[in-house]
């Protein structure tokens, strides 16, 4: 797929079929975290960890679903798997660091078909349960800043129309 088609049909994808993608493919998208820019070359204080144990889902969504009180309410869409980007730092640049390298694997699931979303709420109620993250082996002194959920999808990307003036932008 060509750079821009790829920029013009991502979206959120909130509907999964429950099937777990290819080691192959889950690879392909993972190298694209690996390939993404990381303010300071700070490589080592950003990890990733990918999560596909049914369990260990449940408990996440569980988990978000209690801290927001929203019993009922699919903070990980019955997606198979979930990529949390955790990052150390001072300031705002781990934040930073986690959302291109998420962004980065999720355009890379787009180019290769696979459903993907933003995961925001789940992974910060990830960050007020210490054992929780203890069983996610997040490394000490790291955050939970962001993540992705990846499953297949019957949902399809399509080219979106001139996007545009979505965002404001002033010249100076």
């Amino acid at each position: 797929m060509e750079f821009k088609t790829i920029l013009n049909t991502r979206k959120s994808v909130r509907s999964y079929t429950g099937e777990k993608i290819s080691e192959e493919t889950l690879h392909a998208i993972l190298e694209a975290g690996q390939a993404s820019p990381v303010g300071m070359a700070y490589y080592d204080k950003v990890h990733l960890t990918v999560v596909e144990d049914e369990d260990i889902l449940k408990e996440v969504e569980s988990g978000a679903q209690a801290l927001y009180k929203a019993e009922g309410q699919p903070f990980l869409h019955g997606a198979p798997t979930y990529i949390i980007v955790s990052a150390a730092g001072e300031g705002n640049l781990h934040f930073s660091n986690a959302a291109i390298v998420a962004h980065q694997m999720s355009l890379a699931a787009v180019d290769l078909g696979v459903g993907t979303c933003h995961i925001w709420g789940a992974t910060m109620a990830l960050q007020e349960n210490e054992e929780l993250k203890k069983k996610l082996a997040i490394p000490e002194g790291f955050i939970t800043c962001c993540g992705i959920i990846l499953g297949v999808s019957d949902e399809e990307y399509t080219e979106r129309d001139d996007l545009s003036g979505r965002i404001s932008v002033n010249r100076i």
